[in-house]
């Protein structure tokens, strides 16, 4: 005997809401981590390339008789820069050019050392810190 076209439907039950929210949070706990890892990596980048611009001014600064003859600038406002200081804040110290990150930065005192005039690169401060910063993002 054939039914008259109507179909009974499976009830959409509370366990079946509770699993589907259970995966949906499991994907979550992947996804969140690896995006802050991402944004990081991006901040991180911007304090590589502004230490490198630093870097480069510094060797300049050096070379110049009229300025430096032979010695690192002391301070960054020897080299004349205009770096933007959202995430990081740079020092210059002997022959080091240090970017120290900034509480917008996500934790501040997170370090990222380059030894003039060719590296090596480095990181620096607490363990904690210093795991928001990747040594395998430096060049």
């Amino acid at each position: 005997m054939k039914h008259s076209g109507l179909v009974k439907k499976k009830k959409f039950s509370l366990i079946d809401l509770l699993m589907i929210i259970m995966v949906i949070g499991i994907i979550f706990v992947f996804v969140i981590p690896l995006r802050q890892d991402g944004i990081d990596f991006k901040k991180a980048q911007e304090a590589i390339k502004n230490i490198q611009i630093i870097k480069f001014a510094n060797i300049k600064y050096k070379n110049n008789p009229e300025l430096g003859d032979g010695d690192y600038a002391a301070e960054l406002s020897f080299l004349n820069l205009d770096l933007e200081e959202k995430y990081f804040s740079y020092s210059v110290t002997d022959s080091t050019v240090v970017a120290t990150s900034t509480e917008e930065f996500g934790v501040k005192g997170a370090k990222i050392i380059y030894n003039l005039p060719n590296g090596p690169w480095m990181t620096g401060g607490k363990e904690k810190v210093k795991s928001r910063i990747n040594a395998d993002w430096l060049p």
